[in-house]
């Protein structure tokens, strides 16, 4: 059975292999053997809260990721935070996914792809 929980510092290290560097906030997937997918936001230097999602190699797990993105976009919303994310160009449904939980374009590129951004009410 799979469980979404909040995550840690410590899902962060076992997941990525390496200590977390940014502040950031999330929720992983996990079931009796493995965490399955991380995701949340996370603040790099330039000061803005961005959405990430990975999922473990092999894992589709689609109602799960829609889960998880939304408890984390409920909890980024109850603090009042705007979440830029930009699409995975890997996945064609990427900028449907967006536009379905509150993102809008911007004009703004990086690396030849448009930053989306999602303003708390």
């Amino acid at each position: 059975m799979t469980v979404l929980r909040k995550a840690t510092n410590d899902d962060w290290h076992k997941f990525f292999g390496m200590p977390a560097f940014v502040p950031w906030q999330g929720y992983v997937a996990e079931d009796r053997r493995m965490i399955l997918g991380i995701g949340g936001i996370f603040m790099p230097n330039d000061g803005r809260w961005h959405a990430f999602l990975k999922k473990a190699p092999g894992v589709r797990a689609v109602l799960t990721t829609y889960k998880a993105a939304k408890l984390t976009l409920d909890d980024a919303e109850q603090q009042g935070l705007t979440v830029y994310a930009m699409p995975d160009d890997g996945i064609s449904s990427a900028c449907a996914f967006l536009k379905r939980f509150g993102f809008v374009e911007t004009e703004e590129m990086i690396d030849g792809l448009t930053y989306w951004k999602r303003i708390s009410e």
